[in-house]
């Protein structure tokens, strides 16, 4: 089954690391479509090196979006978006393309942090005050374009807490993932035979 997952949270809130656990859970790496990643200019994916420039922000967008058409142009069994996605508008024509492409779709959402806690933790710069405007423009997904989609929350201090390391027995996290592979197998199940 092609799986497209959508990160949401401010930077800072663990997105990285509940990608590594959805990772382990699947068995396989991930492709993952980030406008962070134009940011590192080509260079490896060390914070050193990353160098926001905000003038380019509509390109790294564009270069996601590109990124993203290609993953699923080639099958690519897993594919995470993971992008801070606050509002709807901000993801809704991922959900929108990987429907149409024959992917499902569940979006995983980080909660509970402060902008305090946020800040501290992102590894990029982000200012104090533009993290806590996402947080306070944070919305639920529920649907889009009369789509149900589900979207399953993750505690922010309970993946700070979690320690994951990769190829070890994981903890309620990695429980929550299996649970939510298996939820998403019998969706398939129940509606697959269209496909």
């Amino acid at each position: 089954m092609k799986q497209v997952i959508i990160m949401r949270g401010p930077p800072g809130s663990g997105k990285s690391t509940l990608t590594l656990e959805i990772e382990a859970e699947y068995g396989m790496p991930a492709v993952i479509c980030s406008a962070d990643h134009f940011f590192y200019f080509d260079k490896s994916h060390d914070p050193i090196n990353y160098k926001f420039n905000p003038k380019l922000l509509g390109r790294a967008y564009d270069k996601c979006r590109e990124d993203f058409k290609e993953a699923l142009a080639t099958n690519e069994a897993l594919v995470i978006v993971d992008n801070t996605n606050i509002k709807l508008r901000d993801f809704q024509w991922y959900i929108k393309f990987a429907i149409d492409s024959g992917y499902n779709v569940t979006v995983h959402s980080i909660t509970g942090c402060s902008a305090q806690e946020c800040h501290k933790a992102n590894v990029h710069g982000v200012p104090i005050e533009a993290i806590q405007r996402m947080i306070d423009n944070f919305v639920e997904t529920k649907e889009i374009n009369n789509v149900a989609i589900d979207e399953f929350t993750h505690d922010f201090h309970e993946l700070r807490n979690a320690k994951y390391e990769p190829g070890k027995k994981n903890t309620k996290e990695r429980k929550r993932i299996r649970r939510i592979k298996e939820a998403m197998d019998i969706s398939e199940k129940t509606t697959g035979s269209s496909n």
